[in-house]
């Protein structure tokens, strides 16, 4: 096998084990993002929800003002609050990354609402969202739809 084959199919074997990894990390700033995920939807619904991480290794206060997704008419910040043994919504208008902390979005914790969906959310496929940061500014996260049963990106569900 000559040289140039196998740079060939070494550079093939890269991009397909980037590939089946996900949304890389994103760094920006002082702020660490781990890869964005969001569960599949069924046909009709309106609504989705997107997690990730934000660690902020900066020295300052970092405040998150806003998201927008092409996918959704509405964009929001939420946090899951258990009341009485009954979960309830609500809404954060900012949220802030303090610096030499981690802020976790999660199920059923802190979470980026998705309100209206223009189209289902489909496992295996990406969507973006855009985080704009008071001093970061806007960061587009290429988000992973994983099945519903999934518990994470990179999980095949079922």
């Amino acid at each position: 096998m000559n040289l140039r084959v196998l740079l060939s199919i070494s550079a093939l074997a890269v991009a397909v084990a980037v590939t089946a990894a996900g949304p890389p990390t994103i760094q920006a700033d002082d702020l660490t993002i781990t890869p964005a995920w969001a569960h599949a939807t069924p046909e009709g619904e309106t609504a989705g929800a997107v997690y990730f991480t934000i660690q902020n290794g900066g020295r300052q206060l970092e405040t998150l003002l806003r998201a927008s997704s092409p996918v959704a008419d509405e964009v929001i910040f939420h946090r899951t609050n258990d009341q009485d043994g009954v979960a309830h919504m609500e809404q954060l208008w900012t949220i802030d990354v303090v610096a030499g902390r981690t802020v976790k979005f999660a199920p059923g914790a802190r979470h980026v609402m998705l309100n209206q969906l223009r189209q289902p959310l489909v496992a295996g496929k990406t969507i973006p969202v855009t985080l704009q940061f008071q001093h970061a500014g806007a960061i587009t996260l290429q988000v992973q739809v994983v099945p519903a049963s999934a518990t994470g990106p990179t999980e095949s569900g079922g």
